[in-house]
């Protein structure tokens, strides 16, 4: 079963920092707009992939410590293509002058709930998301 590390990334304005994926051939989900976040590696801690991976996706210094662990999210076969594992972060007072973007095709900012209707998210963003915003209304 594969693993991944995804992070809800909080500005310092309260808003959601997601990632626009690219629209390569052979890329998950080309073109939708996804956590920030990647495989771990074997033998690799959850938190420390997911510092990891902020750091090669947005060149961003995240410490574990400042990690707040949110949930864990199971993707299956049947809805996903792939039994995945999920550890899901959450990491606040994200300065926007710190991220620089070195991969996706651009980032996209959200504050509500109701802004996930405006974009085409994963299966995954969405799940997490709207359960973040059901718990933080």
């Amino acid at each position: 079963m594969d693993k991944f590390a995804g992070v809800i990334l909080i500005t310092n304005e309260n808003k959601i920092l997601l990632q626009r994926r690219n629209n390569k051939p052979g890329i998950d989900n080309p073109g939708k707009v996804a956590l920030f976040g990647g495989g771990i590696n074997p033998d690799e801690e959850p938190i420390s992939a997911a510092v990891r991976e902020i750091q090669e996706e947005l060149c961003l210094e995240l410490e574990k410590n400042s990690l707040e662990f949110f949930q864990e999210y199971h993707k299956t076969v049947a809805m996903h293509g792939r039994d995945v594992i999920n550890y899901i972060f959450i990491a606040k007072n994200i300065n926007l002058k710190d991220v620089t973007l070195l991969e996706g095709d651009g980032v996209i900012l959200i504050s509500s709930r109701d802004d996930l209707e405006n974009y085409d998210l994963t299966i995954t963003a969405r799940d997490v998301l709207t359960e973040y915003f059901s718990k933080n209304a």
